[in-house]
């Protein structure tokens, strides 16, 4: 004997069945992500959320912003906006991936990971190269980026 088969109905569909009256309902709107395809960077357009997470007394925060718009533009990568968001107390601080000033997330993550997440409101350094410095080097936050973009 054969399994029965079912078909699945939307809601919509099983109310105007029954007729039943149906209430308006608000959906939430869902920012829309373009889907990377193959070809030239360009094609990439609103991949990424990216926040510079920093302190008052940084002297590194919006060089750093600088540097990632290059990046992004470098790459081809158009109508990704840079927000910036300082943090003022450790309470702040413990409520993101926050590893010193500035710290850039991606999406909600680390671009250079480490295990140096902390609530100290700090500067964070960076290698850069064989030295160390307050920012990463430009061609290191390209490099990332493309990671990333590679990655979706």
């Amino acid at each position: 004997m054969a399994k029965p088969t079912y078909r699945a109905f939307e809601p919509t569909m099983l109310a105007i069945m029954a007729n039943i009256p149906m209430t308006p309902i608000s959906i939430p709107k869902i920012r829309p992500r373009a889907i990377p395809l193959i070809g030239p960077a360009s094609a990439h357009t609103d991949l990424m959320d990216i926040s510079v997470l920093h302190i008052e007394d940084c002297p590194n925060w919006a060089e750093t912003g600088s540097r990632i718009r290059t990046a992004l533009k470098d790459l081809g990568v158009s109508n990704t906006e840079v927000s910036f968001v300082e943090l003022r107390t450790p309470e702040d601080a413990s409520q993101v991936p926050f590893a010193g000033s500035p710290t850039i997330l991606v999406d909600g993550t680390d671009l250079f990971p480490s295990d140096g997440r902390t609530t100290d409101l700090a500067c964070r350094i960076y290698r850069a190269g064989a030295h160390f410095a307050g920012i990463p080097l430009q061609g290191d936050i390209e490099d990332a980026l493309r990671r990333r973009l590679q990655d979706q």
